[in-house]
């Protein structure tokens, strides 16, 4: 008897403007791959089938058919997931015989294509995440999911999430999706985390959070961890088994100097802003342990027992920290004030109260936010890792549950010393989706993580 499939796929319907019926791909479909990708707001897929029929004749696909995806669990009350793709381009055409051709077509997301059919030039007023937000509504018709970030000044679990910056500017050429990556780049919260824009396989919202609030979110399996063992044996429960890792590596990484020739561990930075009264600069130094890792310890980003940091002070060079050691001094545009219709303030501990333009700021610590925004960035990324994993747990269709949530994971060592000591506690963690890879046949269904951590948080 075989086993029964956890999933099934519904639908893969192909319509187009040039055709009075739609054509079901379904029966011929073989290989279905779909990437999410926390730092872009559409999804991308990949759609092989096997053509025996003359369908790639008889829908002359041209660039601009739809193709909607329906897939769910084979549970009851399950809800099913269904997205809706462009045909962007057909990537791989080839004969397999006489009466047969396998077609491979590469996808993107519906939003992503409507949105090329746009360009704005256009003046908007507001904190960030409501210009985003206008955007999106008007031209892609989508609705835009906050993290707590956008809410008002406020403490969240002890943490300060709030934006704040008001902002006047004019979206220069751009289509929607570049428009509202450009302002989402220029974003932090006020203790300068970045934000992230993304879709999701599960909704047809857009989500726009900040790494913080990703970092203290709930973990998806806090009680049961996906596991990787050098046995690789597979527990007879199917619970227990999905949460098997079938195969892992360690992406290229723990790349520090790239991190110091870009300035983020030890530097100076000014900011030249035309505009200022009494000086053309604002310059500072920066340390990305007193200025960054301190204070997401001291808040309870981090854990204060770090036994994994993504930097080191113990890292030195004639008895000097890097961090202490100004590698580089880099010096960046400010701005120019073109909304200031006042003077400054006559006291220097005054904030002005002008809008201001994306990218500007009033003080020096309002800079160092940004500094901050670019240096968690890239510290996030400097140890990831792929695996691989049942897919099952992924596509429940009424929640999201790949990238920008957390998973907790646990390696154990190759060849460890006793029991007692057989968890790598490098590898082993918390651990932020930042790309997923559905890969969906017709008979099984797994999931391609890239995952990365900054550091470990309290367990």
């Amino acid at each position: 008897m075989q086993p029964q499939i956890e999933f099934k796929i519904n639908s893969v319907l192909l319509q187009s403007d040039q055709m009075s019926d739609d054509i079901e791909l379904n029966p011929v479909v073989t290989d279905i791959d779909i990437y999410e990708d926390i730092r872009k707001p559409y999804l991308t897929a990949d759609l092989v089938f096997l053509d025996n029929s003359n369908i790639i004749d008889g829908a002359m696909i041209i660039g601009g058919e739809k193709i909607t995806i329906n897939i769910e669990k084979n549970t009851e009350n399950s809800s099913p997931i269904i997205k809706t793709f462009y045909v962007h381009r057909i990537s791989q055409q080839n004969r397999t015989g006489v009466n047969a051709q396998v077609i491979a077509l590469h996808l993107v997301e519906e939003c992503f294509y409507i949105s090329n059919l746009y360009n704005i030039n256009r003046f908007y007023e507001g904190k960030g995440s409501e210009i985003i937000k206008k955007i999106v509504n008007e031209f892609l018709e989508k609705q835009l999911v906050y993290g707590p970030s956008d809410t008002s000044s406020r403490r969240v679990g002890g943490i300060q999430t709030s934006e704040t910056q008001q902002y006047k500017l004019i979206v220069p050429n751009l289509n929607p999706l570049q428009a509202a990556m450009w302002i989402k780049n220029k974003l932090t919260t006020i203790d300068g985390w970045p934000f992230y824009l993304y879709s999701t396989f599960v909704s047809d919202n857009l989500v726009l959070k900040d790494l913080q609030t990703l970092m203290t979110d709930k973990i998806l399996n806090p009680n049961q961890s996906f596991v990787w063992s050098h046995m690789n044996i597979t527990p007879p429960e199917p619970h227990i088994a999905r949460k098997t890792i079938l195969n892992y590596k360690n992406v290229p990484g723990e790349d520090l100097i790239k991190l110091i020739t870009e300035g983020f561990i030890g530097s100076k930075f000014s900011y030249i802003n035309t505009a200022l009264d009494t000086k053309d600069k604002v310059t500072f130094d920066y340390d990305i342990v007193e200025d960054f890792l301190k204070p997401a310890i001291e808040d309870g980003t981090l854990s204060k027992n770090q036994p994994n940091p993504s930097f080191s002070p113990e890292f030195k060079h004639n008895n000097k920290s890097f961090n202490k050691i100004q590698s580089r001094h880099i010096a960046l545009m400010g701005g120019s004030n073109p909304y200031r219709v006042t003077n400054l303030p006559e006291d220097a501990e005054e904030m002005p109260q002008y809008p201001l333009a994306l990218g500007e700021a009033y003080d020096e610590g309002t800079y160092k936010q940004f500094v901050n925004s670019y240096a968690a960035r890239q510290l996030l990324v400097k140890s990831p890792i792929n695996m691989t994993v049942d897919g099952f747990d992924f596509i429940d269709g009424d929640k999201h549950s790949t990238i920008g949530n957390q998973i907790r994971c646990l390696f154990k060592k190759s060849n460890p010393s006793s029991i007692a000591e057989s968890i790598d506690t490098k590898l082993s963690g918390d651990y932020i989706i930042f790309r997923a890879r559905h890969i969906i046949k017709p008979q099984s269904y797994n999931v391609s993580l890239n995952m990365v951590k900054l550091g470990d948080r309290k367990i």
